[in-house]
């Protein structure tokens, strides 16, 4: 089964989490496998960023693969400046899907 790869959007705060949370739980919730691609997030709060682990710990949890397709450098550096790389990603990042 390939994975859907989901696009964030530009902005991940707390005015648009709730809308993507929805649409993801949509997406899980229909049987696909997803990773998330984060290549295009310029803007991260603290409500994007949970959002963030929260997919990452589901993701680990019952998809056994990497949760995202591809980082920002904003995220990328969200990232490391809290010392999360191994709660979010382990190695390199590959995306395992098509874009949908």
């Amino acid at each position: 089964m390939s994975a859907k790869v989901y696009l964030l959007p530009q902005e991940l705060t707390i005015y648009e989490v709730g809308d993507v949370h929805r649409e993801l739980i949509a997406i899980i919730e229909s049987d696909h496998l997803v990773q998330l691609d984060a290549s295009e997030v310029e803007e991260l709060d603290t409500a994007g960023f949970q959002l963030l682990l929260w997919f990452s710990k589901f993701s680990k949890h019952y998809h056994k693969f990497p949760p995202f397709s591809s980082l920002s450098p904003s995220v990328s550096d969200y990232i490391q400046m809290l010392h999360l790389e191994n709660d979010l990603y382990s190695g390199d990042i590959e995306p395992l899907g098509e874009t949908s």
